[in-house]
């Protein structure tokens, strides 16, 4: 029953809609809308600058952008692989992108910290599985053994999950896919790609006073507290992004949306440690507004 509101969840965000959003078709093309419906094989679409609807083939489309008031989306057509829908596919946006792929969901109406309401999928080249929760003839030996599937080219990792204090959470599965993509990464992106804007920020509560150094695709910056810098970034290929101070450093792979700007708080603490938070707008321009008041004492 949880899964068919969720479903039911999904699909009326979808069939919503609002002006500012785009369907993006695999040839290219974008088209914005302001409704759109799901059906088993197609979507009903209708044009924001076209009478009536169209019907546009499920195997064409990518996902979709939609802007709100407080934050940005961009979500990515993957299937729905547990079985009790009638439509095989569903939308969900990206938590983490390299060899492996995640995407994170939790569900709106459950308690923020009940595990039934937090969903994580993983995918790799053909291969789509959904981790948490356990349900739908899941269990956690399963799905333990389903993230090994994902992870047994890289032993360094397999070694973690196969180890006595590993614990299977949501947050250390994402911190292990985050380890291995970065192991398995190798940089593709160019100058002649397609680009975005990026913003990267960084606040001051909490903060070390030492000077962050930010390095992405062979370049270092340093970020003082109260700063932000705006990076043009590939839309097509993932680049590496590490931030940190002299003792510690964290990474991850990002890739800039042509839809929207990212922007991304990067910190480092008293205690050294580096952080990267990707944040929607609403909450980034708070931020920012902070930085800029700053700016003028």
């Amino acid at each position: 029953m949880q899964r068919y509101f969720l479903l039911f969840f999904l699909l009326m965000t979808l069939q919503r809609g609002y002006c500012q959003s785009g369907l993006v078709l695999k040839s290219g093309k974008t088209i914005p809308y302001s409704r759109m419906e799901a059906q088993p094989t197609y979507l009903e679409v209708w044009p924001s600058l076209e009478k009536g609807k169209k019907k546009i083939a499920i195997d064409s489309v990518v996902g979709y952008y939609k802007f709100d008031d407080n934050k940005d989306i961009f979500k990515v057509k993957v299937p729905e692989v547990t079985g009790d829908s009638e439509i095989d596919y569903q939308f969900l946006p990206f938590s983490a992108r390299g060899k492996i792929n995640t995407y994170d969901y939790i569900v709106p109406y459950l308690p923020a910290n009940d595990p039934a309401g937090h969903y994580l999928y993983l995918q790799k080249g053909d291969k789509f599985d959904l981790l948490f929760p356990y349900s739908f003839g899941s269990s956690k030996a399963k799905s333990i053994e389903t993230l090994k599937s994902y992870i047994r080219d890289e032993p360094s990792i397999l070694e973690i999950v196969e180890g006595s204090t590993y614990e299977h959470t949501v947050k250390n599965v994402e911190q292990l896919i985050n380890k291995y993509n970065l192991l398995s990464f190798m940089p593709t992106a160019s100058q002649n790609d397609p680009q975005a804007l990026v913003s990267f920020y960084r606040m001051k509560k909490g903060e070390s006073k030492e000077p962050l150094t930010l390095s992405l695709d062979g370049k270092e910056f340093t970020i003082d507290t109260y700063k932000m810098i705006n990076i043009n970034i590939s839309t097509k290929n993932l680049m590496k992004l590490c931030v940190g101070g002299s003792q510690t450093k964290t990474c991850k792979l990002i890739l800039g949306l042509p839809y929207f700007r990212v922007y991304y708080q990067v910190g480092l603490s008293k205690t050294g440690e580096a952080t990267i938070v990707n944040k929607d707008r609403s909450a980034a321009f708070a931020d920012i507004k902070i930085i800029r008041s700053q700016k003028k004492k």
